[in-house]
């Protein structure tokens, strides 16, 4: 069985629209503050996406387990 940590973050765009993000793969010791540096690298860097995202609103962190089927 393995583990999968998903990031999901939440900002606002300019319009105030809700804009949400997702990455798989994340590391199981990553900090609150890596993340937050990570989003506003987002807000910062934003224009390259068609809704672009202004303020940073939220973030969590999904576990999900992952355990083959025997089908045999």
């Amino acid at each position: 069985m393995s583990v999968i940590n998903q990031v999901q973050m939440t900002f606002e765009g300019s319009n105030g629209n809700e804009i949400k993000l997702s990455y798989k793969y994340v590391k199981d010791n990553v900090s609150d503050s890596n993340i937050k540096a990570a989003m506003q690298g987002i807000v910062n860097n934003g224009n390259i996406f068609n809704k672009v995202p202004a303020v940073i609103k939220s973030a969590v962190i999904v576990s999900t387990n992952k355990r083959e089927v025997d089908l045999s």
